[in-house]
């Protein structure tokens, strides 16, 4: 039991941090309104890839 409590925090730093966004240019909503994107919590939908971060938990996602 206390290996899934191992796995989770694990599994949950792995989805806050991706790589390549500590390096995003975009670090608020009003960046990415103005790069053309949408934030979205924590995974961009399919057909999108992620440009920078706009919080913590929210990814900034543009259409491919």
């Amino acid at each position: 039991m206390k290996i899934l409590y191992l796995l989770f925090a694990v599994l949950l730093l792995g989805l806050l941090q991706g790589p390549g966004i500590a390096e995003a240019k975009i670090k608020d909503h009003q960046q990415c309104r103005y790069a053309h994107g949408n934030c979205y919590s924590f995974f961009c939908p399919r057909g999108t890839v992620t440009i920078g971060k706009c919080s913590f938990t929210q990814k900034c996602c543009e259409i491919k």
